[in-house]
């Protein structure tokens, strides 16, 4: 996440979709930079970011919102990789869930992480309920709808940058905000990965992917 009151920017950060690069370009044209703690945590939804615009009286409009989306079977593949996943489903990032302790040694497997894993909701809103700090079945968390969706129940984000088009798409975002693009494209944060995803997935998890990320698949044109 990034916030720029000068150059009126809105840079919505989703996990495993290149955003520590993109916040590094950022930063130097930032006003409020990204923590690990809300309101503005590192992948802080738009709905997340709307709620404390709100409350600090400033107006959502008047700034151009972005955020990334990618392949969405790629994508998990990158986070399950990254953030490793221990038996009980509990992330490296984590040093405990329920008074169980992360275990490196005790990893589980992709297919059965994709069935029974879990993402954390610090702020949202499903079938008109508030969810608040819970941790909650399936991947709905990592979806761009909910990165995009406001309080309204539709997108307030501005433009969403397609990775795989990264040179020309996002060179375009940046040339608009007056911000120079890199002459390279690092593939910062790369996961350990010892296959193509594809290798990764049965019927099931692929099933699965497919059905809770239709809005990105549809959008982005993703196939498996």
């Amino acid at each position: 996440m990034r916030i720029s009151y000068r150059r009126k920017f809105i840079f919505i950060s989703r996990p495993r979709c290149a955003s520590t690069f993109i916040r590094s370009i950022l930063t130097p044209y930032s006003d409020i930079l990204s923590s690990a703690t809300p309101p503005y945590h590192h992948h802080a939804t738009a709905l997340e970011l709307e709620k404390h615009f709100i409350e600090t009286e400033r107006n959502w409009n008047d700034f151009f919102s972005f955020t990334t989306i990618r392949n969405p079977y790629n994508m998990m593949v990158s986070y399950y990789e990254f953030f490793k996943p221990d038996i009980n489903g509990i992330y490296r990032y984590e040093e405990s869930r329920d008074k169980i302790k992360y275990n490196p040694d005790d990893l589980i497997g992709f297919n059965k992480w994709i069935e029974t894993g879990k993402t954390y909701h610090r702020y949202a809103i499903r079938k008109g309920k508030v969810i608040i700090n819970l941790w909650v079945k399936g991947f709905s968390k990592l979806t761009l709808n909910n990165a995009i969706i406001g309080k309204s129940g539709e997108s307030i984000v501005n433009k969403i940058i397609k990775v795989e088009d990264f040179e020309h798409s996002l060179s375009d975002v940046l040339k608009s905000l007056d911000i120079p693009m890199p002459k390279t494209l690092p593939d910062l944060n790369r996961s350990e990965r010892q296959k193509d995803y594809r290798y990764y997935y049965n019927s099931f998890s692929k099933k699965i992917i497919e059905d809770e990320f239709a809005y990105d698949i549809e959008l982005g044109k993703y196939k498996f």
